[in-house]
């Protein structure tokens, strides 16, 4: 997507100062005229750096480049929606894992403390150690 950004910064900034750039070296590239559009011919040389790096034979239209992100932000927002309704579901799953976690924590103590009072009935006359008894 930075790259059909970056190539329509391009194509426009090309569009806009081509004919300032073609009187530039018509002129002889005389330096008052270049001092006066320095930024237009500037431009204009940097958009023409930056087509002969792709080294295509034909650009896009700038239309294809607006189809073309277009397409791909729908399947970038669905990707999105996608990550999102993932990251949902494991939020809930993880609330029902800690939510389990007390749950069974809170039964192992009631069945400790179930033992332990069984174990008292079924054993009445066993010595218990000091301090342990709160009665």
């Amino acid at each position: 997507m930075k790259e059909i950004t970056t190539l329509q910064k391009h194509i426009g900034a090309y569009q806009k100062t081509k004919d300032i750039y073609t009187e530039y070296i018509r002129g002889g590239k005389d330096e008052t005229f270049y001092s006066k559009n320095r930024n237009a011919i500037d431009s204009c040389i940097s958009a023409k750096t930056h087509f002969e790096s792709l080294q295509r034979h034909k650009l896009p239209t700038v239309a294809q480049l607006r189809n073309e992100y277009a397409s791909l932000q729908t399947r970038k927002n669905k990707a999105y929606a996608t990550k999102n309704s993932a990251w949902k579901t494991r939020q809930e799953l993880l609330k029902a894992q800690k939510n389990l976690h007390i749950i069974l924590d809170e039964q192992d103590i009631k069945s400790d403390e179930q033992s332990k009072f069984v174990s008292e009935q079924n054993f009445p006359n066993k010595k218990r150690k000091r301090g342990s008894d709160s009665r």
